[in-house]
C-alpha cells in the first residue's frame, strides 16, 4: 500500500487535466501525483489522489478493447465474483464510447483503476479522455459495489441524503482556494453523476480524504478535483460510504461475501435529498424498453448505426459468428460506437436438437469471435429461435452468460414490412421493462427504426440496452433466462428468470 500523504487540514482544490491527476491510466498503471504532470495548481496537495488497488486483490482481470481504425481504446476490469459490477463498468464504458462517437471524437481512450477493495465494497474509477473538435476532454466516473446488496451504485451513494447539502458547501469552500465559481460547483453537485450528467466522481484517498472529480468544462475548462479532508466528512458519509472509505484506506482481498449489513437507504429511489444513486438509467422509475437486433452484422447494419446515432441510443446486438466473419469491420464499428454485443451462436442452429458438444462449440466459439474485437467474452446470450433447454442453460452458465429472450417480437422476419414491424414493436407500450426482438439483417427493421425510436420516446419510453434494463435491480444472472427487466417477474417467450 502507498504511504499515506500528509494533507493540510483544510478543504483544498486541485486542477486536473490528465489521467495522471486522477491516477487512472489503468488498474495496472503507476500512480503519479498531479504535481508531476505539471497540471496541478496547488502544491500543498501534490499527493491528493484516489487510492489504487491491484486488480488481483479485487478479484479482477483487465480487459483491453482496441479499435484502431476508429481510434478507440478502452481498458476496463471484469470481476470474477461481482457480476453486477462487471456489468456496471461495461455500461458506463459503453456510455462513454457512445458520447464520444455521437460527437465525432477524433480519438477515445477509456481507462480504469480499482480504487477500493475489501469484503464489503469495491470501487472503480472509469475515465474517458477524448478529443472532440480538436479539444481534449476528461470525463471521470466512479462506480461503487456493495457486497451485501450485490448491487452497484453511483457516487451519491457514499453520502447521506440529508448531508448532501453539507457536501455541497464543503466543495464550494474547496473551490474558494482556487477562485472557482461556487455556483457552477453547486449546480454540478446537484446533477446526475458523469457520464450521464455533470455530477462529480467521488472517491477516497489512501488517508480517507473525500475527492470529488469534475469533468472538463463543468467547473473550468480543465478537469478539477476538490478535496475534503477526512475529518470534515465525519457524519457526512452513509453507512455504505463508511464501508467504501475503509475499503480505500485499508484495502483487503475481495471474496464476494461479507458480514456487513445492507445499507437500506440505498434502496430508495427518492432524489429530493441527493442525486440518483443508480448507475445509468434507473428503470425502477423510468419506463424503459430494450430494443435488440439479432443475426448481424450485415450490409445494412451501418445504416442502422446512423439512425441510432441520430437518436443517441443504447442498443444491444446479438451477433452471429458467421455474420461476424463476413462483416468483421462492421462488427468492430458496432463495438466502437459503444453498443452492447451478445452471443447468438456461430451458425444459428436449433440448439436443443444438437449434441452437448455441438452446443458448447456454438457458444464458446462465438464468444471467442466476439472477444477478438471487443476484448471480452460476452455476458449475454440469445439462443436462435429462443430455443433452449437445461443443457443449453448449463453451457451458457458455464460461460458466464445470461439467456436473453424477448417479450415483444417484431416478426420482421415474417412480415418483411416496415409498417407491420413498427406496429408489432409498438405493442410494447403497455408493458413494464420489455425486451423487443428485431433483426439487423431484415430491411423492414432498418426502415422502421426511425419511426420506432421516435414514437417510443414520444410515448414516454426510455430506450436502453439489455444490461441497463436490469442493472439497478440486481442484473441478469448467468444460466437464467429473461424476457424483461428484473424490476418485475419474467413474462414472455420461453423465459423463467
Amino acid at each position: 500500500m502507498l504511504p499515506k500523504p500528509n494533507l493540510p487540514l483544510r478543504v483544498t482544490a486541485v486542477a486536473l487535466t490528465t489521467c495522471l491527476a486522477l491516477s487512472a491510466c489503468s488498474s495496472h498503471s503507476d500512480v503519479k501525483n498531479p504535481s508531476q504532470s505539471g497540471s496541478s495548481s496547488t502544491a500543498g496537495v501534490s499527493n491528493a489522489a484516489l487510492a489504487k488497488i491491484p486488480a488481483a486483490q479485487a478479484g479482477a482481470t483487465d480487459i483491453t478493447f482496441n479499435a484502431a481504425p476508429e481510434k478507440v481504446k478502452a481498458i476496463f476490469p471484469r470481476f470474477a465474483k461481482a457480476r453486477n459490477l462487471s456489468t456496471a463498468v461495461e455500461v458506463v464504458k459503453g456510455r462513454m464510447l457512445r458520447d464520444s462517437w455521437q460527437q465525432n471524437a477524433s480519438d477515445v481512450n477509456v481507462t480504469s483503476q480499482i480504487i477500493a477493495s475489501n469484503d464489503a465494497a469495491l470501487g472503480v474509477l472509469v475515465t474517458n479522455q477524448t478529443t472532440i473538435a480538436g479539444k481534449k476532454q476528461t470525463i471521470p466516473a466512479t462506480i461503487w459495489y456493495s457486497t451485501a446488496a450485490q448491487q452497484s451504485y453511483s457516487s451519491p451513494a457514499l453520502v447521506k441524503p440529508d448531508k448532501w447539502a453539507d457536501l455541497t458547501t464543503a466543495l464550494q469552500d474547496a473551490g474558494k482556494d482556487q477562485s472557482l465559481d461556487g455556483g457552477k460547483i453547486a449546480a454540478a453537485v446537484k446533477a446526475k453523476s458523469a457520464p450521464y450528467g455533470s455530477g462529480p466522481a467521488l472517491g477516497f484517498s489512501h488517508n480517507g480524504d473525500l475527492l470529488a472529480s469534475f469533468a472538463s468544462g463543468v467547473v473550468t475548462d480543465k478537469a478539477v478535483t476538490l478535496v475534503v479532508p477526512s475529518d470534515k466528512t465525519k457524519g457526512m458519509l452513509s453507512n455504505f460510504g463508511t464501508q467504501a472509505q475503509k475499503a480505500s484506506t485499508n484495502p483487503g482481498t475481495f471474496t464476494g461475501t461479507t458480514s456487513q449489513p445492507v445499507d437500506e437507504s440505498l434502496k430508495a429511489t427518492d432524489t429530493s435529498g441527493r442525486p440518483p444513486t443508480a448507475v445509468g438509467p434507473d428503470c425502477r422509475v423510468l419506463h424503459c424498453v430494450a430494443v435488440t437486433y439479432d443475426d448481424g452484422p450485415s450490409a445494412m447494419t451501418p445504416e442502422l448505426l446512423n439512425t441510432i446515432k441520430k437518436f443517441k441510443l443504447s442498443i444491444t446486438f446479438f451477433e452471429m459468428g458467421n455474420s461476424i466473419m463476413a462483416f468483421p469491420n462492421t462488427a468492430q464499428k458496432v463495438a466502437a460506437a459503444g453498443m452492447e454485443i451478445g452471443n447468438h451462436t456461430v451458425t444459428h442452429p436449433n440448439l436443443p436438437a444438437k449434441t452437448p458438444d455441438r452446443i458448447r462449440r456454438e457458444l464458446e466459439h462465438n464468444s471467442q469471435l466476439i472477444k477478438q474485437f471487443t476484448g471480452a467474452t460476452p455476458l449475454l446470450f440469445r439462443p436462435p429461435y429462443g430455443a433452449h433447454n437445461d443443457t443449453v442453460d448449463k453451457v451458457a452458465k458455464d460461460n458466464g452468460m445470461a439467456i436473453i429472450q424477448w417479450q415483444i417480437d417484431s416478426e420482421d422476419w415474417k412480415n418483411r414490412n416496415p409498417e407491420m414491424t413498427y406496429k408489432n414493436v409498438m405493442t410494447a407500450l403497455p408493458y413494464t421493462a420489455p425486451i423487443v426482438l428485431e433483426h439487423d439483417i431484415q430491411k423492414a427493421s432498418i426502415d422502421a427504426a426511425p419511426q420506432i425510436y421516435k414514437d417510443l420516446e414520444a410515448k414516454g419510453k426510455t430506450i436502453v440496452s439489455v444490461s441497463e434494463l436490469s442493472l439497478n435491480t440486481g442484473g441478469y444472472q448467468a444460466g437464467h433466462a429473461y424476457c424483461n427487466g428484473t424490476v418485475k417477474p419474467q413474462s414472455g417467450y420461453n423465459c423463467k428468470g
